[in-house]
């Protein structure tokens, strides 16, 4: 056997180790913030929440309210039921599944990528660079859907760019992409600017006729006829919601880090664009970047999370950028040696030394205490605007959150700035307030009157989400019903703290 092909044997040897390695340290950074109360993330919960509530029989729309389309919840129960079938909790099978979904979408983008021209060596720098930076820029948003995004947009993105229309690759792509879209519509951005950087380069509509789009396109009649079918009061529910979406509102600076990000790797792509197949990568990349920054325009909630697709794929822009400038001047076996070691050292170094962040750990901790003797059959009822308020505490109980919303921020949409900023919040009657106010304290009300949650808490923090310093008392609010006050009169208060007042049902 020649010395070259040990080389060559060794080298693939060393590059299946580096993914292993990467595999096992992607599961172990999600599984070890999914696993504990003070790092696991709070939106998750709700949705594998929300997932079990539906598994277990409850209805969209009525057990499970919630602004996104049902497919989140869809998806939350199918992972529950595998989480239950593998003796798992929820949150760690979804870190699993987060894991093998970033290895996955890598897998088929990268006959993509060497049809493209990336060698590889190229291809796996890539690769280790993409996960590594996701991951680390997820952090304690590993497991959202936006995290979720990136990997269901990048099989498609990357076989955008590759002539040809068919093949059972491009179809999971397409199905990735249906995904994407339908988690986070305001995405459709990308599908127009790839598609439009596609029609300049063919200068034909027959480049349209893809089997990625083909089969995104035909998913979306399905969606709508499965909602239609299966959650039908969705739809009076999410125009409720959307009326008063706005409470919820954090204005988006179109100039950040983000946008000066995209912005650079737009710059990188330009100048790499044109000199071949594998230079407009960086471009296809930047284009997901600027499609990020319109969603979180679109969405004016200005949270971390729905900034990640920008940030990685304009890392993903420069780093296929300097790919594409370095590989083809990089002569030499030293030089190749170093193209694919160093840059899979680093990036595995940096995923094995992060650590995970803890977020409200006075909060969780206090109010894991309170809810700690919950018993499998036994709820809680949480009176707050904040998901976190909730989750994921809820889910480390044997009990259940019994609230059909994640929090009740809805209530605030039914003011204005100048009723919220009142010295004195001006409380309604039932009969005064707005019809979605009501259905909300209605539906609120009867969930205490027929489950009859053993613990009621009451968000008193003087600030909080969606209210501010509004001197608004959620015990107070809902009293406005006649049947709350007697039978919130059947708990006894247990404590309060800087965050709750505790009730425990008598008896």
């Amino acid at each position: 056997m020649s010395s070259g092909s040990v080389r060559s044997r060794g080298r693939r040897l060393a590059t299946g180790l580096a993914w292993l390695l990467l595999a096992a340290l992607l599961v172990r950074a999600g599984v070890a913030r999914a696993g504990e109360l003070l790092t696991a993330n709070h939106d998750v919960a709700w949705f594998l929440h929300a997932g079990a509530v539906w598994l277990d029989g409850g209805e969209i729309g009525v057990d499970v309210i919630d602004t996104n389309p049902p497919l989140v919840v869809w998806l939350a129960g199918g992972e529950v039921a595998l989480a239950r079938l593998a003796g798992w909790t929820p949150l760690v099978l979804h870190a699993v599944l987060t894991a093998l979904l970033a290895l996955l979408a890598l897998f088929l983008a990268g006959p993509a990528l060497a049809r493209l021209g990336f060698g590889t060596v190229a291809r796996s720098a890539l690769g280790l660079f993409l996960a590594v930076f996701a991951s680390i820029a997820a952090g304690y948003e590993s497991g959202q859907r936006e995290h979720w995004l990136v990997f269901l947009l990048l099989p498609y993105a990357a076989w955008a760019l590759v002539p040809g229309s068919g093949s059972a690759t491009r179809v999971v792509a397409g199905l990735g992409l249906a995904l994407g879209v339908a988690l986070k519509p305001h995405y459709v951005a990308a599908v127009l600017a790839l598609e439009g950087l596609r029609l300049v380069e063919q200068r034909s509509w027959r480049a349209l006729l893809r089997a990625e789009l083909v089969v995104a396109a035909l998913a979306v009649p399905f969606y709508v006829v499965a909602i239609q079918l299966t959650a039908p009061s969705y739809w009076g529910d999410a125009r409720d919601t959307l009326a008063v979406y706005a409470a919820y509102d954090r204005p988006v600076p179109l100039a950040s880090v983000h946008t000066l990000l995209a912005g650079l790797a737009l710059a990188a792509g330009v100048l790499a664009a044109w000199r071949g197949p594998r230079t407009r990568v960086p471009l296809a990349c930047a284009l997901l970047a600027l499609a990020g920054v319109l969603a979180a325009q679109l969405q004016r909630k200005n949270f971390a999370y729905h900034h990640l697709p920008t940030d990685v794929f304009a890392g993903a822009a420069l780093a296929s950028a300097a790919l594409a400038f370095l590989a083809p001047r990089l002569k030499g076996a030293r030089a190749t040696l170093a193209l694919e070691f160093v840059p899979a050292a680093l990036a595995l170094g940096a995923l094995a030394l992060q650590q995970p962040r803890t977020r409200d750990p006075e909060l969780r901790s206090a109010q894991a205490r309170v809810l700690a003797p919950l018993q499998d059959g036994e709820g809680c009822l949480v009176f707050t605007a904040s998901v976190g308020a909730t989750f994921p505490v809820a889910n480390f109980t044997a009990g259940r959150s019994l609230s059909p919303y994640s929090c009740l921020w809805l209530i605030a949409g039914n003011y204005g700035e100048a009723e919220l900023d009142a010295p004195a919040f001006p409380y309604r009657t039932l009969e005064a307030m707005h019809a979605v106010e009501r259905r909300a304290l209605e539906r609120v009300v009867t969930v205490l009157r027929e489950r009859r949650p053993r613990f009621l808490l009451f968000d008193v923090r003087p600030v909080r989400q969606a209210f501010g310093r509004s001197p608004f008392e959620f015990r107070r609010y809902f009293e406005a019903h006649p049947d709350f006050a007697p039978l919130v009169d059947g708990y006894r208060l247990l404590s309060r703290d800087g965050f709750f007042e505790y009730y425990e049902r008598r008896g």
